[in-house]
C-alpha cells in the first residue's frame, strides 16, 4: 500500500527534533510520509474549550432553545396585556372621544377634562361656602333688628315640650351614658370628699384631668379644706363601669387661712373661727387662667369670696397646662370686689363680656353684678333689670313658711356659648353666657335641688333671656341631693371639628364679596329718578364704575375710606358692623409684671365697645391680610353647640360624680323670658 503523503505546505519538519510530534515523520520527496504503525496524539494540560466548542454540545443547544422559546412566551404575554389595555381604555373613552369629536374638539379636549372636572368642583365648594355664609349674614340681620333674638335661636325636639318640663340629659363618654363617678380617695379619718371640680389637661399629657373637692375632717359643719389630684379613668372592680379615679393620693391645697373680725359673724357667731376654704369653683378664664373662686372668713365681713390662680398652689401646673407663657395675677387669695358686702356671701361667680372684661355676679335674685379688679370708682353694680317672671316663677307658695323653704341660689361658674354648630361665625347675636342654678327646697328633713341653665346677653348687664327646663342627669335619683358645682369645656378630649382659624373660618374673603355687591346695589338704587323711574344702563354702569374706583386698596391692605357714608341695609348696620365684635381687651394680650397689683381696663359700654373691622375687597384677596382675632372665640372659655360641657356634680355632700354632655342637649329647649 502508497504510504499517505502531505502537502508541501504542512509545517516544515527540517528540523526533526524541533516537534515531538513529527519525530516519527520522514521527509520523502518534499512530502510528509507517515508510518504505517498509528500515531497517538496527546492534548496538553492547560488547553481550555473553545465557545464553538461549547455550542456544538448537546446539552447548551437544549438550554438555548429552552431559553428563547421562554423569552418569546413572555413577549407574546406583553403584547397580548398591553392590546387588552387598549382595547378596553377605548370601549371606555370610546364616548367622550366621540363627543369631542362632534363639537370639533380634536385631540386637545382629552387632555382638558380632569382640569375642568377639577375647577368645577372647586367653584362648586366655593358657591356652597359663600351661600352658607349669606345665610348666616341674613340671620344675623333678623337677629339684629328682632327684640328677642332667641325666640329665633331655640331649638326643641320634644312636642310636648312645657315650661314646667325637664330636660334629661345622657352622658356623652360613658358607653352607658350614665353619670360617671368621682374616686378622690379616702381621708385618714374617713372625711367625705364632695362637691367636685374638674379641668382638662392638654392631650398631649399622660392623664386627661385635673380634679378637687371639698373635704371636711371634723364635719360638713367644721373645719374645711380642698384637696386635688390627677385623674384617668378606670373601671369599678364588681360591674365594670367607667369611673375617674385619683393617679396619686389626693393633696391638700396649701391656702391662706384667717379668723373673721371680732363681732362679724352676728348670725352664726361659731364662723368667725377658722372655718378653712369651702364651696370651690374652678373654672378658665378667657386667656386661659385656671382660677379657682373659694370661700373663706372675710376680712371685712363674715364670710367672703376670694379668688386665686391655681398655677401658685398646683406644683407644676404651668408647664403640665402649656400656661408658662402667661403670668399670673392671683399669686394668692384676693377678696373679690362688692361696694357692700352681707355678713356672708356665698357661690359668686365670674363671667367676661365680648371685650373679655372680667364682671363677678354675687346674686340672682336680687341682681348684684360689678366689674373684677377694677378701681373703686367702677367697683359698683352695674345696672341691672333685676330678674325676670321666668325665673322668678320658679319659686312655689309654701303651706308651712316655718318648716318649708325654696330659694334661688347661684351654683356654677359661667360660660360663654355660641347657638349654632362651628364653623359659624360668633357674633354677639348668637352668642350668650350661661350658668347653671339651682332652686332649693327644704323641708325640715328634707333638702332638694333643682337645676335650670340660665341665658344671659353676652354683653354688660348681662340681661337674663332666658332658661331651659330642670336639668336630670341619667344615673341619678332625684330623691337624692345632687348639687352641681362647676361646668368647663372637655374641648381637649371630646371636640369633634377643628380650631377655630380667623383667615378661614372668619368669613372676611366673602364678607368683601357681600359688601362690593351690596355696595354696587346701593349706588344703582341712588340713580333712580326722583319721579320713580329707573336709571338707564349707561348711569347704573357709571355708578358702578364710580363705587369700586373709591374702593380702592391701599398698600398696607385696608381700604381707603369712601368720600360718602354708606348707610347698611337693617338700621344703618353694615353687613361687616353686623359681625363685627368687640376688639380683644388689653388684658388680653399685655405681660402683666410679676410683682404689679392685679388690674383691668377701665370698663367700656358695650355699644361702645363693638368696633368695624378692617374692609377688605374682593381685589385685596391675593395679598395676606391679617385680621383681628375674634374676641368672643377662644378654647377656654367659649364653645358651640356640637361641643362638649362637663358639669361637675356633688351627691349627698359625701360623693362626686361627672357628667359629659353635649352643649345642644344642655340648651335645648330654651324658655325665653318676656
Amino acid at each position: 500500500m502508497d504510504r499517505p503523503t502531505l502537502l508541501s505546505s504542512s509545517p516544515d519538519s527540517t528540523s526533526p527534533s524541533s516537534s515531538p510530534l513529527l519525530k516519527d515523520y520522514h521527509r520523502q520527496d518534499a512530502f510528509i510520509a507517515m508510518p504505517r504503525w498509528g500515531v497517538q496524539f496527546t492534548q496538553s494540560a492547560d488547553a481550555r474549550p473553545r465557545l464553538w466548542q461549547l455550542l456544538a454540545s448537546f446539552k447548551t443547544r437544549r438550554h438555548i432553545k429552552r431559553s428563547l422559546r421562554l423569552f418569546l412566551l413572555g413577549i407574546f404575554i406583553v403584547i397580548t396585556a398591553f392590546s387588552l389595555c387598549v382595547y378596553l381604555g377605548f370601549i371606555t373613552l370610546a364616548p367622550s372621544v366621540l363627543s369631542s369629536l362632534s363639537f370639533g374638539n380634536s385631540t386637545a379636549a382629552l387632555s382638558e377634562p380632569a382640569y375642568d372636572s377639577h375647577a368645577e368642583e372647586e367653584a362648586r365648594r366655593k358657591a356652597e361656602e359663600l351661600a352658607k355664609f349669606k345665610e348666616q349674614l341674613d340671620m344675623t340681620r333678623k337677629l339684629a333688628a328682632n327684640p328677642a333674638p332667641l325666640n329665633l335661636l331655640r331649638y326643641c325636639s320634644n312636642p310636648r315640650q312645657k315650661p314646667s318640663s325637664a330636660n334629661f340629659l345622657i352622658s356623652a363618654a360613658a358607653d352607658e351614658g350614665t353619670l360617671t363617678r368621682m374616686d378622690f380617695g379616702h381621708h385618714p379619718h374617713n372625711a367625705p370628699r364632695y362637691n367636685p371640680n374638674i379641668l382638662p389637661f392638654p392631650k398631649g399629657y399622660k392623664y386627661p384631668y385635673i380634679g378637687f373637692a371639698r373635704q371636711s375632717p371634723l364635719g360638713v359643719l367644721y373645719h374645711h379644706e380642698i384637696v386635688w389630684c390627677e385623674m384617668d379613668w378606670s373601671e369599678t372592680p364588681a360591674v365594670g363601669r367607667k369611673i375617674l379615679v385619683c393617679v396619686q393620693p389626693a393633696q391638700r391645697l396649701k391656702l391662706a387661712e384667717w379668723a373673721s373680725k371680732p363681732g362679724s359673724c352676728k348670725s352664726i357667731p361659731f364662723l368667725s373661727l377658722k372655718e378653712g376654704h369651702s364651696d370651690p369653683r374652678v373654672m378658665f378664664s378667657p386667656r386661659g387662667e385656671p382660677l379657682m373662686v373659694v370661700g373663706n372668713n372675710g376680712q371685712s365681713n363674715c364670710m367672703g369670696q376670694f379668688v386665686i390662680d391655681l398655677r401658685q398652689v398646683v406644683p407644676g401646673l404651668n408647664w403640665k397646662m402649656n400656661l408658662h407663657h402667661l403670668p399670673i395675677r392671683y399669686k394668692e387669695l384676693t377678696e373679690l370686689p362688692r361696694p357692700v358686702y352681707n355678713e356672708i356671701e356665698k357661690n359668686w361667680f365670674l363671667m367676661w363680656d365680648d371685650s373679655n372684661v372680667g364682671y363677678v355676679q354675687h346674686e340672682t335674685e336680687l341682681r348684684s353684678v360689678s366689674a373684677l379688679d377694677g378701681p373703686k370708682k367702677k367697683q359698683v353694680n352695674i345696672a341691672t333689670p333685676g330678674i325676670p317672671k321666668c325665673v322668678s316663677g320658679l319659686k312655689r307658695k309654701l303651706n308651712d313658711h316655718k318648716s318649708q323653704a325654696n330659694d334661688i341660689h347661684q351654683a356654677t361658674n359661667s360660660l360663654r356659648v355660641t347657638l349654632c354648630d362651628f364653623p359659624c361665625i360668633p357674633t354677639i347675636h348668637n352668642t350668650v353666657i350661661i350658668e347653671l342654678m339651682h332652686m332649693k327646697y327644704k323641708n325640715v328633713y328634707e333638702l332638694f335641688y333643682r337645676r335650670y341653665a340660665i341665658v344671659m346677653n353676652a354683653t354688660a348687664p348681662f340681661n337674663i333671656i332666658g332658661r331651659t327646663g330642670n336639668l336630670m342627669y341619667a344615673g341619678t335619683d332625684e330623691r337624692t341631693m345632687l348639687y352641681s358645682v362647676s361646668i368647663t369645656w372637655d374641648h381637649e378630649h371630646h371636640r369633634e371639628h377643628d380650631e377655630w382659624d380667623e383667615e378661614v373660618h372668619g368669613g372676611h374673603s366673602f364678607l368683601a364679596e357681600i359688601e362690593a355687591e351690596e355696595r354696587k346695589q346701593r349706588e344703582a338704587d341712588r340713580l333712580m329718578s326722583s319721579d320713580g323711574t329707573l336709571a338707564t344702563e349707561e348711569q347704573k354702569s357709571n355708578a358702578l364704575e364710580k363705587s369700586d374706583t373709591e374702593s380702592e386698596v391701599s398698600e398696607d391692605g385696608a381700604v381707603a375710606k369712601t368720600k360718602r357714608n354708606v348707610i347698611g341695609p337693617i338700621g344703618c348696620q353694615s353687613s361687616r358692623k353686623l359681625l363685627s365684635r368687640a376688639t380683644p381687651s388689653d388684658d388680653m394680650d399685655v405681660k402683666v409684671d410679676a410683682d404689679a397689683t392685679p388690674s383691668v381696663p377701665e370698663v367700656t359700654p358695650a355699644s361702645s365697645a363693638t368696633t368695624v373691622l378692617p374692609t377688605i375687597s374682593a381685589t385685596s384677596l391675593s395679598n395676606k391680610v391679617e385680621h383681628p382675632q375674634n374676641s368672643l372665640v377662644n378654647k377656654y372659655y367659649h364653645g358651640w353647640l356640637d361641643d362638649t360641657i362637663m358639669i361637675s356634680i356633688g351627691i349627698n355632700d359625701a360623693d362626686a360624680g361627672v357628667l359629659h354632655v353635649r352643649a345642644r342637649d344642655l340648651l335645648e329647649c330654651i324658655h325665653v323670658c318676656e
